[in-house]
């Protein structure tokens, strides 16, 4: 009885642990759990914490990603491990109930390993056959799909899941915020602006609902709401969560209240200036002051703050360092009309901004998101730059010949006074050159070490660091190991007058000094106050002075006339450039009169009048360009100027022929202006430009009409939600491709 009872009980006992029953399952799952998935969710928690920026900073000129994904795969062997834990869960333990766990696991693992194809399917696979995870999946393959750059099928997959009505309320919170930021890569902002707003109110995490919150103050930037934007803004710096979109908030909310209560944004400023946390930023709150205070107009105050953030350029970033010369770029072009100064800081702009620029563009391509620049991005620095790089390099060429003509025009004598001046004035440069390599050598250890270095380290940085690169340049004119340098030469004479004093450069100089100072004093003098003679070592007597090349100066009347023709057409240029290039018809109308009244004898004066003509036009001042008609017809009848004012077709020579062409080309491209600006017709524009430059031999004129049918054709692509950095989609004629020069990416379709 015994035997048969054990019997039984041992085959209910094997039947218990088969794994399709209740026990057996049990046993299933928990070495399922705690032989392989507790594992690979360790090792994945692990990874995953590696990928997290503890407060990434915010680059207010692009539409910030409310669900940022990491830039670079940190610890991918990590996630490689996860991966092959959890698939040994489907191999060994298909009928656990952690086998769906574990897809969701693999797919999460290839998402931050930037394997979104991968990703994307097992995320779709946990869709398909977990209703418990549902909601899980849905939400991550949303990420992926952003992700990864598809962003219309993120669209389509996250408005079909909020259709359905199994969806809790916090993950619908979610989906709704990562539709609003598909919206936003798509373009269509009134739609982010929607999603965006519900799924903020629901939305639980705080660090994700203020960046949503900003995404929104972007977005209503983009739609001209500047009073919600300001109100967006002050909810993402409520929300204190992360440093940096803080700071990036309240930065932004200052910077758009400016516009509209001063007062009110110079007391926010104020509260951010005395906050302790913001100390490391002081360069940041001096250019927002800047910006405030220029809104105000008040530009000097403006301008001395920008400044000012300049100085502190231990605490400035690169691109804030740009953002600073861009600003006060535009002060000097707008509001002080200092065109040189503006040409310096837009170059300096565009090298600190490039970079940024360019990775937010080709972000957009390889994302396919339709504008990346957030409103009041500096996107032009670029183009700014090249613009008035002409205009410098064209002023630099009159201020040069200008001061040939003074010092050609000095007698012999005046002449070498002032080269012996401006040799003089060389040495000062090149010991401020030397100094200032000095202090940023001293600049450089101070950033590298954290350390304030000593005065002999301070010495040792400037001789060293600083000396070998920024200094007096060691070149062939200085001699082997620069024994002819001026400063080294000078400095050695101060060294030798330190120690020996001025002793004369004769041999008994002991017995000589003796003999001169009983002499001194019979005669009641002072010997220290006594000229030194011949051979007596004096800072004024060692010709130690940089040599300058004197040799373009015009000493001739013959030679002088040349450099007065010459400067004729620089001044001629410098109007071109700002007609054309920089279309500021006011101040081109300067030096174009400039040419007419001191430059009449040349020829370039005839060009000159009729380009004044035009601009006077182009200005608004028609009388002004009637007048200047009239005179050009009166002065110039026979010109080809003139037969064009009087509506004549004569026959031209072929200096005519080439500036009829430029002036034919000039009013095309002003044509070609209206038809864009003000007809929005785009194909026609982009095609004359095109064509003007493909026809114009003018420095100044091509790239200007290359540059306008870019900025046509980016115009047309954000109007019709075109990638702007894609294939060409305007029909082009071949010889037009031929004639500008340009290649099409791809075909038109």
């Amino acid at each position: 009885m015994l035997r048969n009872v054990c019997i039984v009980c041992a085959a209910v006992l094997l039947a218990s642990c088969n794994s399709s029953s209740f026990v057996g399952r049990r046993v299933e799952n928990f070495t399922a759990y705690y032989n392989t998935f507790y594992n690979a969710e360790r090792v994945f928690a692990d990874a995953e914490e590696a990928t997290r920026v503890e407060d990434p900073p915010v680059n207010r000129d692009v539409y910030i990603d409310v669900f940022p994904v990491p830039d670079r795969v940190a610890s991918r062997q990590n996630f490689e491990n996860s991966i092959k834990k959890s698939a040994d869960i489907l191999r060994e333990h298909e009928n656990s109930k952690w086998a769906d766990d574990a897809l969701l696991l693999i797919g999460k693992s290839y998402f931050y390993t930037q394997n979104y194809v991968s990703a994307e399917r097992y995320f779709a696979d946990v869709i398909e056959v977990s209703e418990k995870l549902d909601g899980q999946a849905r939400d991550w393959l949303g990420r992926t799909l952003l992700a990864s750059g598809k962003n219309e099928e993120a669209v389509r997959h996250l408005t079909e899941t909020l259709a359905l009505d199994d969806v809790d309320r916090k993950t619908a919170a979610v989906l709704r915020l990562q539709l609003g930021s598909a919206y936003v890569k798509t373009g269509d902002y009134e739609s982010a602006r929607i999603a965006l707003e519900e799924g903020i109110q629901t939305a639980k995490d705080k660090d994700m609902r203020a960046r949503a919150s900003f995404l929104l103050g972007q977005v209503h930037e983009t739609l001209g709401n500047e009073d919600a934007a300001i109100g967006a803004y002050e909810s993402a710096a409520k929300q204190e969560a992360l440093y940096e979109l803080s700071f990036a908030s309240r930065f932004k909310s200052i910077e758009l209240t400016a516009s509209r209560d001063v007062d009110k944004a110079l007391r926010d400023l104020r509260k951010m200036e005395r906050d302790d946390k913001n100390f490391g930023y002081r360069a940041k709150l001096d250019l927002l002051r800047g910006r405030v205070l220029a809104a105000a107009g008040q530009y000097e105050e403006a301008r001395r703050h920008i400044v000012s953030a300049l100085s502190d350029n231990l605490r400035i970033d690169p691109e804030s360092l740009g953002q600073t010369h861009y600003d006060l770029a535009n002060l000097y072009e707008y509001h002080f009309t200092d065109y040189p100064r503006a040409a310096a800081h837009y170059d300096t702009a565009s090298t600190n901004l490039r970079s940024t620029v360019q990775q937010a563009q080709i972000s957009a391509v390889r994302l396919n998101v339709a504008q990346p620049f957030a409103p009041g991005a500096i996107i032009d620095a670029t183009e700014k730059a090249e613009v008035f790089g002409s205009f410098a390099r064209a002023y630099s060429d009159v201020e040069r010949l200008d001061s040939l003509l003074v010092l050609g025009s000095l007698d012999e004598e005046s002449f070498q006074e002032k080269i012996q001046e401006l040799r003089r004035l060389r040495l000062e440069e090149m010991e401020e050159q030397r100094k200032a390599s000095e202090r940023r050598a001293i600049e450089q250890q101070f950033r590298n070490s954290g350390v304030a270095t000593s005065g002999a380290s301070e010495r040792t940085a400037g001789k060293g660091a600083g000396g070998a690169g920024d200094a007096v340049s060691v070149s062939s004119e200085s001699g082997f190991l620069s024994y002819k340098d001026p400063i080294l030469m000078r400095s050695g004479v101060q060294n030798f007058v330190d120690l020996w004093g001025t002793r004369p450069l004769v041999d008994n100089w002991r017995i000589e000094s003796k003999l001169i100072r009983e002499a001194a004093a019979r005669e009641g003098g002072n010997e220290e106050t006594r000229d030194g003679g011949e051979g007596v070592i004096t800072l004024d007597n060692i010709e130690f002075l940089p040599t300058i090349d004197v040799s373009d100066v015009p000493r001739s009347e013959a030679a002088r006339e040349n450099v007065r023709r010459e400067r004729a057409d620089a001044r001629y240029l410098v109007g071109n450039v700002l007609f054309l290039a920089m279309e500021k018809p006011d101040s081109a109308r300067y030096w174009y009169d400039l040419v007419v009244t001191e430059d009449s004898e040349f020829d370039v004066s005839v060009r000159a009048l009729f380009a004044l003509t035009e601009a006077s036009r182009a200005a608004g001042d028609e009388a002004a360009a009637k007048t200047h008609e009239q005179s050009l017809v009166a002065k110039y009848p026979d010109s080809e100027f003139a037969r064009r004012v009087r509506g004549e077709d004569a026959s031209r020579d072929e200096q005519a022929q080439v500036d009829s062409m430029y002036i034919d080309l000039s009013i095309d491209y002003r044509e070609a202006f209206t038809l864009w600006v003000d007809s929005l017709q785009h194909a026609q524009a982009f095609d004359r430009m095109l064509q003007i430059a493909g026809q114009s031999s003018d420095s100044v004129l091509t790239p200007r009409a290359l540059f306008a049918s870019t900025r046509i054709y980016h115009d047309w692509a954000r109007l019709n939600d075109v990638n702007p950095l894609g294939p060409i989609r305007f029909e082009i004629a071949d010889s037009l491709i031929e004639l500008s020069g340009i290649i099409v990416a791809a075909d038109s379709s």
